[in-house]
């Protein structure tokens, strides 16, 4: 996952699977977003466009912005986990007023101390009719470098608060996901032993529940989420969001 003030990767059995199917378990934002971002190039196909990744992380999107006509610019408080084009911090930027045609701010607002201040600074640099593609974790833990949770509501608020028109707001799943990324951590709790006599009982144990636990009941609770109809508790929210 992407994140702006620390480098979070989650890894275990899944990095040997298909990225089709990792893409569904390795993360709950990353399926929903691509789908977003090839919603967004179709609708900008043959038109010049201008991305800033804001707290780009691993640059997870860059691949999708490749074309001739694509100019795209990751930027971090570090290159500890990519190269990013720029060093910096979103929350104030050095870059002019009404500069980029989609900025992404992906899995980092909830990381940032004054996350309306950051909303405020990429409503500045977008230019007119600009996209904002935002999105951010709910009901996700783990994580202990982050400063909030934002429901439906409070997005709505900042983002209108910030100047932005509001186009969608769509849960990251439903009752299923939510339950089968918790699940997916239940491997984690068994710890790797310092005496190198327990490590083969260690693997014996560790891999058989790690495929269980982290690719077995996550995929299948993955093509169950179409159960939950509202979807109101969910992994996190993807957002898109437009200067007007």
């Amino acid at each position: 996952m992407k994140f702006l003030h620390t480098k979070n990767k989650q890894k275990g059995l899944w990095y040997l699977l298909p990225f089709s199917i990792r893409e569904k378990l390795e993360a709950p934002n990353r399926y929903d977003v691509r789908k977003e971002l090839e919603i967004i190039l179709k609708n900008s196909k043959d038109k010049e466009l201008s991305v800033l990744d804001a707290g780009a992380g691993d640059c997870f999107a860059k691949r999708f912005f490749t074309g001739p006509n694509h100019k795209y610019t990751a930027m971090d408080l570090d290159n500890n986990e990519a190269e990013s084009d720029i060093v910096g911090d979103i929350q104030k930027m050095l870059f002019e007023k009404n500069k980029f045609d989609l900025v992404l701010c992906l899995e980092v607002l909830e990381h940032i101390p004054e996350p309306q201040l950051a909303l405020k600074e990429i409503f500045r640099v977008l230019k007119k009719e600009g996209v904002l593609l935002l999105s951010v974790p709910l009901m996700v833990v783990g994580f202990h470098n982050d400063f909030y949770r934002f429901t439906h509501l409070s997005l709505k608020m900042i983002l209108e608060d910030a100047g932005f028109k509001i186009k969608k707001i769509r849960p990251v799943g439903g009752y299923f996901r939510m339950l089968g990324w918790q699940i997916s951590k239940l491997s984690y709790l068994i710890k790797k032993p310092k005496n190198k006599i327990f490590w083969l009982f260690y693997y014996l144990v560790k891999i058989p529940i790690g495929l269980i636990f982290q690719i077995i009941i996550p995929f299948i609770l993955f093509h169950l989420d179409w159960l939950d109809k509202e979807k109101t508790e969910t992994c996190g929210y993807v957002v898109i969001a437009t200067k007007y």
